[in-house]
């Protein structure tokens, strides 16, 4: 596609006309008229979206949600400890190299050991 600008340098710039041009043959924008019935479904999507973040944020406030994420955290961190100590008891009781290096990969900044 070629785009073409032409100034007409007499009027000061007043008349600028833009010529399309694919394949010689003229081609203008298409332009898009929003109909007044997907107005109202961007409208009523953006209300339920700003429902949806209000109900959330709500949610994320609770100290119920606090309670349960604090709880799954030192679950985790119980099940994580026992892994690695699992891990780690295996690796130099069996003598087993290439466990004793998982232990170390999955422990390199000291990050679960730190924990104990």
């Amino acid at each position: 596609m070629i785009l073409c600008f032409d100034f007409n340098l007499e009027d000061s710039f007043s008349n600028t006309a833009m010529d399309y041009r694919v394949n010689g043959w003229n081609v203008q924008p298409r332009t898009r008229t929003v109909s007044n019935k997907t107005k109202r479904k961007h409208e009523q999507r953006g209300a339920r979206l700003a429902l949806q973040e209000m109900r959330l944020k709500r949610e994320l406030k609770s100290e119920a949600y606090q309670e349960t994420i604090d709880a799954l955290r030192i679950d985790f961190d119980a099940a994580l400890l026992t892994f690695m100590d699992q891990l780690i008891l295996d690796s130099n009781t069996q003598s087993h190299s290439h466990l004793a290096n998982l232990a170390y990969r999955l422990d390199f900044n000291h990050f679960i050991s730190s924990r104990r």
